[in-house]
């Protein structure tokens, strides 16, 4: 999906909540907002994706701070609250059959992308998942085909999105384990406001539940083919089936499947928190999509 021109002010205030977060001195917020801003105009110049953008933005934020990951301790709180809810949720599902519980595990796992920091006009308490979670529906739902897919893959790559939702994705992906598939789960390198890294991944057991948990090659929100290391593009080139978490990666793939650059059948797990990203999909802003797009040749 290509940035609209309401993204532009989405990508500058994000970092301007990071930076009032981190620093006091005005003048050197001011500096590093015109800093931001740069970025972000030679960044769309060339025609760089959001997420790409997005990411030059936050590692300067990292830079000009000195603070490596902002949302360390957002990250934790929103793990600790999910991993609470996780084994309430798993009590619930123990009756059902596994491609039930897989079903209702999805439109868990989209509910937790409720947590999210970058959305300029967004705001989410992740203590009050337990009531969304309770209450959140599908506008978009192909589950029933997503599902299907599944049963036919043999090896499956996950696209993580953020910490906290991250927990319902264990979930979710150990109920699809009990159906055969080879899970290569993918989370972020670097620290990338609240997404899940390799180091957060270590500290909640992904390893538990996927084959192989690897790193994206960048703190991008979405997968930069162009930054991916090769062990992640093998097991892109190697699947049967992409689940990609989050706007970040339906941002980037939705233009790479437009594109031709992928061709594998991927399952869009997401909330449509902008105006641009609810329009691509056809829905209205904040509602819960399960959006299953194969590639024709």
């Amino acid at each position: 999906m290509k940035p609209k021109p309401e993204c532009i002010p989405c990508l500058i205030e994000v970092r301007l909540r990071d930076l009032n977060m981190l620093m006091k001195d005005e003048k050197a917020m001011m500096r590093a907002m015109l800093k931001v801003v740069d970025i972000v105009r030679r960044g769309l110049e060339e025609g760089l994706l959001g997420p790409v953008v997005a990411a030059h933005t936050f590692k300067y934020i990292r830079e000009v701070t000195g603070v490596d990951d902002p949302y360390e301790e957002y990250k934790k709180l929103s793990n600790e609250v999910a991993m609470r809810l996780s084994r309430t949720i798993e009590r619930k599902l123990e009756s059902k059959e596994v491609v039930e519980r897989i079903k209702e595990l999805i439109r868990i796992a989209i509910a937790g992308n409720a947590v999210d920091v970058g959305i300029a006009d967004y705001d989410f308490d992740p203590r009050n998942w337990l009531t969304y979670l309770k209450e959140a529906q599908l506008s978009k739902d192909d589950r029933s085909l997503i599902v299907d897919l599944i049963k036919r893959s043999r090896r499956i790559v996950y696209l993580c999105d953020n910490a906290g939702e991250v927990i319902f994705d264990k979930l979710l992906m150990s109920e699809i384990r009990e159906l055969g598939p080879e899970i290569t789960a993918i989370v972020k390198s670097y620290p990338f406001q609240n997404d899940v890294t390799l180091k957060d991944a270590t500290e909640i057991g992904l390893s538990e539940v996927a084959d192989r948990v690897l790193g994206s090659g960048s703190g991008a929100s979405g997968l930069v083919l162009e930054w991916a290391p090769d062990e992640v593009l093998e097991e892109i080139a190697r699947c049967d089936l992409i689940i990609a978490k989050g706007l970040g990666n339906y941002e980037m793939l939705s233009e790479y499947i437009a594109e031709k650059k992928i061709s594998k059948p991927v399952a869009f797990l997401l909330i449509a928190k902008c105006n641009p990203v609810a329009e691509s999909l056809g829905v209205k802003k904040g509602d819960l999509v399960a959006k299953l797009v194969i590639s024709r040749p």
